[in-house]
């Protein structure tokens, strides 16, 4: 079995986030399109979160998007354009390593 990874919503401040990371120094912080309505003390924190460690999530089926009658997890390319601005990277980076992030978090070996 893999080793448990800590993984947790960033609802926070960089304070907040840096004592999670702290405490939990396996964590992994997850973010949905809530991203969009952060400011100030919220999106630092976003950006201090290393990409590699960001969890990017649908929450389906809830959050639904504009204009859309449900939520899945076919929708999280929305999720990535909202937060690669904050990480200063393209979409496509973010995207590359989330499968295997993925099987690193979710799945047992």
């Amino acid at each position: 079995m893999a080793p448990c990874k800590e993984r947790s919503t960033c609802l926070g401040d960089e304070y907040v986030l840096n004592q999670w990371s702290a405490a939990f120094p396996n964590l992994y912080m997850g973010f949905t399109r809530m991203v969009k309505f952060f400011s100030g003390p919220r999106i630092r924190a976003l950006e201090a979160v290393a990409a590699d460690k960001i969890v990017f999530q649908t929450d389906a089926p809830y959050f639904v998007g504009a204009g859309q009658r449900w939520s899945a997890p076919n929708q999280l390319y929305s999720v990535v354009e909202i937060i690669a601005p904050n990480q200063q990277v393209r979409v496509e980076v973010l995207l590359k390593g989330s499968a295997e992030k993925a099987r690193r978090l979710f799945y047992r070996q």
